[in-house]
């Protein structure tokens, strides 16, 4: 007999919809906010570009961390996370589901799942949000958080257009960098390579 575990209910659930973009992209809207972390990682990993994008623009949780992810980059599908970020930002008034507030490009060294999971204190795991009227609240711009010398090693020859993302909308996003080419000075004054440089 095989010590293999066998799949959980659960497993099987978002292996149905993974397989089946179409159809989940239906359901996304009424799905239980526990699943959209399994689903969004199966999604990611299989590379289904719309239902990625769509599950940006309704993420149910403040943070969305893509780092650990990043590993199975794909050009294609991280560029349907942008896409969804995009749409999140044209929208003046957004979904009562959604509430995302910062995208985190940074490598947290967790796998995905585990800065999910409500029993341990891992990052920022996403707090009970008040529940705000969306047809009457404005949104605020969206934060993305990146480690530069990460993204630099896996996007490879895709960074410059992921930089070029970047300065294109300085002035409708937040961006905040870390791990820029440490010890050197801009005009300003400021080292590049300090944490927390705010663009």
């Amino acid at each position: 007999m095989s010590d293999q575990a066998l799949p959980t209910l659960e497993h099987l659930a978002i292996q149905g919809l993974a397989s089946n973009e179409r159809l989940a992209i239906s359901v996304v809207e009424d799905l239980p906010k526990v699943f959209f972390p399994p689903l969004f990682k199966e999604a990611f990993i299989k590379r289904r570009k719309k239902l990625v994008k769509h599950m940006v623009t309704t993420w149910p949780y403040p943070y969305l961390y893509i780092g650990p992810l990043l590993y199975d980059f794909d050009v294609d599908t991280f560029k349907a996370v942008l896409e969804g970020v995009d749409r999140l930002n044209c929208q003046k008034v957004r979904s009562r589901r959604c509430k995302l507030k910062e995208l985190n490009l940074l490598d947290v060294q967790r796998d995905f799942l585990d800065i999910w999971t409500p029993t341990r204190d891992v990052l920022r795991v996403p707090e009970a949000q008040i529940e705000e009227d969306s047809n009457t609240v404005l949104r605020q711009p969206l934060r993305v958080h990146a480690d530069y010398g990460f993204l630099l090693g896996v996007l490879d020859q895709y960074h410059a257009h992921f930089m070029k993302w970047v300065r294109q909308r300085l002035h409708k996003m937040r961006f905040r960098f870390y791990k820029l080419v440490p010890k050197r000075k801009v005009e300003t004054g400021k080292a590049v390579g300090s944490p927390g440089i705010l663009w």
